[in-house]
Formats: structure tokens, C-alpha cells, sequence
């Protein structure tokens, strides 16, 4: 029975990096089209939010709806560059909910329910100038954009995975005829 050095190495000791390790690396490319698309498809989801939102937010408040949005911008960005078959489906899904705004119910629900969140915690407040609600600090912007935006995120993903589970169900079909 021979010895070969595999088996005479210390089964406790890291592996070493090689070349074999490092070229298996399994990093996907960037999509350019899945970056572009995010931020276009944000601001279309923006359309009705800040129509309806901006009377209602004070001048400082405005402040943390920019710093909101950004964090939006940001995060769909990595989700994009790290996971792109769940940004495929948030895409096709915020597409959805972008369209959905000739008939604005989901986005007002998602407004109405943020506004209430931070209204109950001293945030915002029902009732102020002229009768608006109005959000009051730099944080209840922040928060409200943030809720809202979140609402909305999460409807669009359940539209999303809904699409791509019948068109590949259907496509599945499809393969099964032929």
C-alpha cells in the first residue's frame, strides 16, 4: 500500500488557496440592463406617492424621503448585482405596480398604513395645517417613504414571483406538448 502526500496531509490543517479554488469561483456578471432598470422603475413608482405625500410632508420632513429613496436606489442596486434572479422578478413585478397606478388604491393603502405607523408614534400628525395630515420630522419622512416603499416593494415581489411561476409553468406546459 503506498502513501501519496493527499493522504499523509494533516486532515486539520485550512486548505490552501490555488488557483483551482480561486478560478472556481462562481460571480455572476453585472446585468447593466438590471441596473439601469431599477431606477427608472423606481421613479415610476414615485409618481403617485409624492403626488398624494408632498403636500402632507414639512419642509425637513422632505429631507428623509431623499435620504429614503436613496437607500431604495442603494439596496435594489445590490439586490441586482447579488441576486438577480430575485431583482428579475422585483422588476417584472414594480413594472406591474407602476401601471397599477392609473387606479392608485395599492399605493394609497401603502401610504395610508405608513402615515398611521408614524402618526401613532409621534411622528407625524393627523389634522395639522389646513386640515392636511402632516409629517413632522426628518425621521417620519424617512420612516414614512420607507413603510410605504416597503409596502409596495413587497407587493411587487409577490406580483413578480406570481408572473414568473405561471409563465414558467406555462412554458413547462408547453415543452411537456411538443
Amino acid at each position: 500500500m503506498s502513501m501519496t502526500s493527499d493522504s499523509m496531509k494533516n486532515p486539520y490543517e485550512a486548505p490552501s488557496l490555488t488557483n483551482d479554488v480561486v478560478s472556481g469561483s462562481t460571480k455572476q456578471s453585472v446585468s447593466w440592463f438590471l441596473l439601469v432598470a431599477w431606477p427608472i422603475l423606481l421613479a415610476l413608482n414615485l409618481v403617485m406617492p409624492l403626488l398624494f405625500g408632498l403636500p402632507m410632508i414639512r419642509s425637513n420632513g422632505k429631507i428623509g424621503v431623499v435620504f429614503a429613496v436613496a437607500t431604495f436606489v442603494i439596496t435594489g442596486w445590490f439586490t441586482c448585482i447579488y441576486r438577480p434572479q430575485l431583482s428579475k422578478r422585483l422588476l417584472a413585478g414594480s413594472a406591474v405596480v407602476a401601471l397599477s397606478q392609473f387606479f392608485p388604491i395599492l399605493h394609497m393603502i401603502a401610504g395610508t398604513i405608513a402615515f398611521s405607523i408614524a402618526a401613532r408614534i409621534g411622528q407625524a400628525e393627523e389634522g395639522g395645517d389646513l386640515g392636511l395630515d402632516q409629517i413632522k420630522t426628518e425621521f417620519g419622512g424617512f420612516l414614512v417613504a420607507l413603510l410605504t416603499g416597503g409596502i409596495l416593494t413587497v407587493c411587487a415581489l409577490a406580483i413578480g414571483y406570481g408572473m414568473f411561476a405561471i409563465f414558467n409553468a406555462r412554458s413547462n406546459a408547453s415543452l411537456a406538448k411538443a
